[in-house]
């Protein structure tokens, strides 16, 4: 894995965190916000959230997880199923 292309995913991991972060506390500023009866502001942090995590999530599973995959000498198929990847990280983990 070019460290370079490891970097800017990790960046881009960070992006995504760091955006959830600061919608969070945009939203903390709302006082018991009635969760029926949103202001447009309170859904488009609430979009916002939902969105950089999916990303987040996106961006984990992959890029990033493959890519220390690679690094360990573990590398999977293009098509190789989220769970699967885990399921044999996890048991490396335990190997070790």
């Amino acid at each position: 894995m070019n460290p370079i292309k490891l970097r800017s995913i990790f960046q881009s991991c960070q992006l995504h965190a760091s955006t959830m972060q600061n919608a969070l506390l945009q939203l903390e500023q709302f006082d018991h916000p009635d969760w029926g009866n949103l202001t447009t502001q309170q859904r488009q942090i609430l979009d916002q959230l939902a969105y950089r995590f999916g990303k987040l999530q996106d961006t984990l599973g992959m890029l990033l997880l493959p890519a220390i995959c690679d690094l360990a000498g573990e590398a999977f198929p293009p098509n190789t199923p989220f769970a699967e990847k885990t399921t044999t990280a996890r048991a490396s983990d335990r190997h070790s």
